[in-house]
């Protein structure tokens, strides 16, 4: 399983900035069966922007992350925020009573040796009746071009959307939105198309 300096080391150069909200992000914030606020704990800050546009969007946002870099400069940008550089479990050992109204985790799920442990930490971190957002790729998507980083060690798994809500479902998680990312417009054809 590779640790916070193997991820440092592919993803290095991508802590100097801040990264723009992905479209995972944005479908969480504009999904009207979404909570509009509460305490929200996202699980895998990096260096992105979401952590403050969530707190922007009314959450009392906290975040972990186990790049102790990526953190430090989550942390910077949002300085409202909670920002832990350590691994999940970690956290939750420290912070064992501390239960949140919504648990992100964009782009992660995908990196976990073993996502049963993983979804069931989620759980423990989440209040009952509490929600979770998450995005991963789609073993179905539009890209057709291979990515290196598609293959472990990054990547541990690949799902679809039957997958995803079967595997949610197995750890008492009810599915109550999906949304798929659209391919770009092809050039030359309009974008509402």
């Amino acid at each position: 399983m590779p640790d916070a300096r193997w991820y440092s080391a592919m993803y290095g150069e991508r802590n100097s900035g801040v990264l723009p909200l992905e479209p995972g992000h944005r479908f969480f914030l504009a999904d009207t069966l979404a909570p509009q606020c509460g305490r929200l704990l996202d699980v895998g800050v990096r260096h992105r922007y979401f952590v403050r546009a969530a707190w922007d969007a009314g959450y009392y946002a906290s975040g972990v992350e186990l790049n102790s870099a990526a953190a430090s400069f989550a942390a910077s940008f949002c300085p409202r925020a909670r920002v832990f550089g350590r691994p999940l479990e970690s956290f939750r050992s420290q912070h064992a009573n501390e239960v949140f109204d919504v648990v992100t985790f964009f782009e992660v799920l995908e990196h976990q040796a073993d996502p049963n442990v993983f979804l069931s930490e989620i759980r423990a971190c989440q209040r009952p009746r509490g929600f979770i957002a998450l995005s991963v790729p789609n073993r179905e998507r539009w890209q057709i071009s291979l990515d290196a980083l598609d293959d472990p060690p990054n990547h541990f798994l690949r799902g679809n959307s039957l997958s995803l809500q079967n595997a949610l479902k197995a750890h008492g998680f009810s599915v109550h939105s999906i949304k798929k990312e659209q391919p770009p417009a092809s050039p030359g054809r309009a974008a509402n198309q």
